[in-house]
């Protein structure tokens, strides 16, 4: 889906989504908050229901993303 996610979103309802950020060129798995996607407007966008897993290399970088969502209100957790 690289270059057409919030297209896709707004005519699909995923029953899960992996989540990561990237630089926008190649599919990096960086923590939430350190790439290119805004995700202030991608959040809201997601389905409620839906399942989130975040998808990256590193615990510290999972860590990282959860922080960030907790920090930017993007949502409720399950941990």
């Amino acid at each position: 889906l690289n270059g057409s996610l919030m297209e896709f979103l707004s005519h699909e309802q995923p029953d899960h989504l992996h989540l990561h950020d990237n630089n926008g060129l190649i599919d990096d798995h960086y923590p939430l908050g350190r790439g290119s996607i805004d995700l202030a407007t991608l959040f809201p966008m997601l389905p409620q229901k839906g399942i989130r897993v975040l998808e990256m290399p590193q615990i510290e970088w999972y860590n990282e993303s959860l922080t960030y969502i907790k920090e930017h209100n993007l949502g409720a957790l399950k941990t």
